[in-house]
């Protein structure tokens, strides 16, 4: 077997095709969340700058650092679909999931209400959500029942993508 083989999924690796093409991928990146953020680094670097002694220095110092991986784990989301997996990854990567499209029953556009907010959400009935932005979101029903959303800006093309 060569090299190439585990990639293309067919011994010799005769082709560069993948085994799972993607179908869709996008990365939101929400404008006013990364404002808020930079905001608070600007305030968080002023105040090690202007602090009156070691320990305010400190503080700021340590919110800078907090503030820093809160932007860099949770300032983006991208949805990947591929023709077995949805893959979703929040920032640089430290939080994932990845769902097995064959584990669907149902797909559908939503809008989400205010209060659902953004991140990581528990939204009632052992149903889960990631958004990052917005109040649009396709909802995966799995054949279980439970419900899965994810907070996209382009509920249309993500929705075609798993049809």
């Amino acid at each position: 077997m060569s090299l190439t083989a585990g990639l293309t999924g067919k011994k010799g690796g005769n082709t560069t095709e993948p085994v799972n093409p993607i179908v869709y991928q996008h990365t939101q990146q929400p404008l006013m969340l990364r404002v808020i953020y930079g905001a608070l680094l600007v305030f968080a670097v002023a105040g090690m700058a202007l602090a009156p002694d070691k320990d305010t220095a400190t503080i700021f110092m340590i919110t800078f650092f907090i503030v820093g991986f809160v932007v860099a784990t949770f300032g983006s989301l991208t949805v990947t679909v591929d023709k077995e997996f949805i893959h979703l990854k929040f920032g640089m990567g430290l939080i994932r999931k990845r769902i097995y499209r064959s584990w669907l029953k149902k797909t559908e556009v939503v809008r989400n209400p205010w209060w659902t907010g953004f991140g990581i959400r528990y939204i009632g009935g052992g149903n889960w959500m990631f958004n990052v932005r917005g109040f649009d979101a396709v909802e995966l029903t799995y054949k279980d029942g439970k419900k899965f959303r994810i907070g996209t800006d382009e509920p249309g093309k993500l929705l075609a993508a798993l049809k």
